[in-house]
C-alpha cells in the first residue's frame, strides 16, 4: 500500500511495458495478510526495507527493487 493505495503485481500487460525507475516514492516498512492491517509500507509479500519506486512513463505503476530483480505494481482503483 502507498499513499493509501493498494497495487497489485503480476499483470501481463503492465510487465511488457517499457519503463524506467524514477525517483524512490516510499519503502516497504511493514509485511502482513490482513487487509485490515494495511497501512502504507505494507505489503503481503515483500520484504521489510524493499525500495519502491516510481515511474517516468505513468502514475499509475511503481516498481519494486527485490531480491530476484523488479517487481512492477499497478494501482487499483474502484471504478
Amino acid at each position: 500500500m502507498c499513499k493509501d493505495t493498494i497495487y497489485k503485481a503480476g499483470i501481463p500487460w503492465v510487465d511488457e511495458l517499457k519503463l524506467t525507475k524514477d525517483i524512490l516514492v516510499t519503502e516497504i516498512t511493514h509485511q502482513s495478510n490482513k487487509g485490515k492491517a494495511f497501512k502504507n509500507g505494507t505489503a503481503n509479500k515483500l520484504a521489510v526495507g524493499t525500495k519502491i519506486f516510481r515511474v517516468k512513463e505513468r502514475n499509475d505503476i511503481l516498481i519494486a527493487e527485490a531480491e530476484r530483480g523488479d517487481i512492477r505494481f499497478y494501482q487499483l482503483v474502484e471504478g
